[in-house]
C-alpha cells in the first residue's frame, strides 16, 4: 500500500495534479468573490466598508454579480473536498492508470466547465440550461423528452441555450 502513495505511481500522480488544479481554482474564485465585492463596492458587513477607498460602499447580500462568484466558489468548498477524500481511496485500490487519470481528468474539466458556464451565462434561467434540463432530471414528460430519454435524441438537444451555444 505504501508503493501506491509514491510519485511513481502514475495514477498518485495524475490525482495530486489534478488535485492541485481544483485547489487552484478553489482558490482563484476566492479571490475574484474579492475582486467582484471590491469593484462593485458591496460588502457583506459594515466592518469591510473601512477597505473601500473613497466611501461610497455598501452592505448587501443581493448582488447579483458578486453572488454569483460567491456561490460557485461554496459549490466548489461542497464538492472538491469530496474529490479529495475520495479520489485517494480510489488510489489505494490501485486501479487501472488508464481509468484513472480519465477519470480524474474528467471530473476536474467538469468542475472548470461548471464555473465557467456558471459565471457566463447570466440572465439566463436554470432551466434553460442542461443542469436544469427536464429531460436529464426525467420530471418532463413531453414526447420530445421522453425521446431523449430513451436515446432518440441527445439530451438537452431543445435546449435555448445550447441552440445559442451552437447554432445549426
Amino acid at each position: 500500500m505504501a508503493d501506491l502513495l509514491t510519485k511513481d505511481n502514475p495514477v498518485f500522480s495524475g490525482y495530486v495534479f489534478w488535485s492541485l488544479i481544483l485547489m487552484l481554482k478553489m482558490l482563484c474564485l476566492y479571490f475574484l468573490t474579492v475582486r467582484q465585492r471590491f469593484r462593485k463596492k458591496v460588502f457583506i458587513s459594515p466592518e469591510d466598508l473601512f477597505f473601500v477607498r473613497g466611501g461610497g460602499g455598501e452592505v448587501r447580500n443581493d448582488d447579483d454579480d458578486v453572488e454569483r462568484v460567491r456561490r460557485a466558489h461554496r459549490n466548489d468548498l461542497e464538492n472538491i473536498p469530496l474529490f479529495l477524500v475520495a479520489g485517494l481511496f480510489y488510489v489505494l485500490t490501485d486501479p487501472s492508470p488508464d481509468v484513472a487519470l480519465n477519470l480524474f481528468r474528467v471530473y476536474a474539466v467538469a468542475r472548470i466547465l461548471h464555473t465557467l458556464v456558471y459565471s457566463r451565462l447570466r440572465g439566463v434561467p436554470r432551466q434553460t440550461t442542461c443542469e436544469g434540463d427536464p429531460v436529464l432530471r426525467g420530471t418532463h414528460r413531453h414526447p420530445r423528452h421522453s425521446a431523449a430519454i430513451l436515446g432518440d435524441l441527445p439530451p438537452c438537444v431543445g435546449s435555448p441555450v445550447i441552440r445559442t451555444m451552437f447554432p445549426h
